[in-house]
């Protein structure tokens, strides 16, 4: 239950040594954070399927938890026309760069 958790406090405690951290040590340590995360929700997953996540079935299952749930899936499906709407609403071209990212962001 808890390594979606664990992986997130873990790819957060990475803290670079007085000498600092080669990139090689760098990525290991976020590549496993990552892994960590995947099982633990697929182990999540599984349990909910074979009906042994009992606490977290219940939850769900709550009629508010539910039409939250119906709420911010509807909002994610309405978000793309909005999103697309918008972009083809601008009269110049649209590039996606960092720097435009930083430079809008800097606003």
């Amino acid at each position: 239950m808890l390594l979606p958790q664990i992986a997130s406090a873990w790819g957060e405690t990475f803290k670079a040594t007085k000498g600092g951290a080669n990139h090689n040590s760098f990525l290991v340590w976020f590549l496993s954070g990552r892994v960590l995360w995947a099982l633990g929700y697929g182990w999540i997953v599984y349990a909910c399927s074979t009906n042994r996540g009992l606490i977290i079935q219940r939850f769900f299952n709550y009629q508010p938890i539910q039409l939250l749930a119906k709420l911010a899936f509807g909002i994610y499906l309405s978000l793309i026309i909005i999103i697309g709407t918008r972009l083809l609403a601008i009269r110049e071209t649209y590039v996606m760069t960092h720097s435009r990212i930083v430079s809008i962001s800097e606003l």
